[in-house]
């Protein structure tokens, strides 16, 4: 009768101990994925916002092209151009353009 007393005393101490251990596991597994889950929100940010620049330069340098092929434009009905300054000034624009994608 002692012996199964001692036996049922270890078991329960054993069954609390296990217990506390998977609390402790979940408590640990839900402190992690919060982390993961806050840096992942950080790096969404960052890439969100890191985009937007991106655009925004894009765009800027799209604008800045428009505008120096409408100047181009405007110059050369001002005046008479050669063909070969035509192609001059196309090739130059295009190395331009090439040299942007680039950056």
């Amino acid at each position: 009768a002692l012996q199964s007393q001692q036996l049922r005393i270890a078991q329960q101490e054993l069954a609390e101990q296990i217990e506390k251990l998977a609390t402790d596991i979940f408590s640990q597994l839900r402190e992690t994925q919060k982390t993961f889950n806050d840096r992942v929100d950080r790096l969404e940010a960052s890439q969100s916002e890191r985009l937007r620049n991106l655009q925004l330069q894009t765009q800027q340098r799209d604008d800045a092209h428009r505008e120096e092929l409408i100047n181009l434009t405007k110059s050369l009905d001002h005046r008479k151009t050669s063909r070969h300054d035509l192609g001059q000034m196309l090739v130059e624009l295009g190395q331009r353009l090439y040299t942007d994608k680039d950056n």
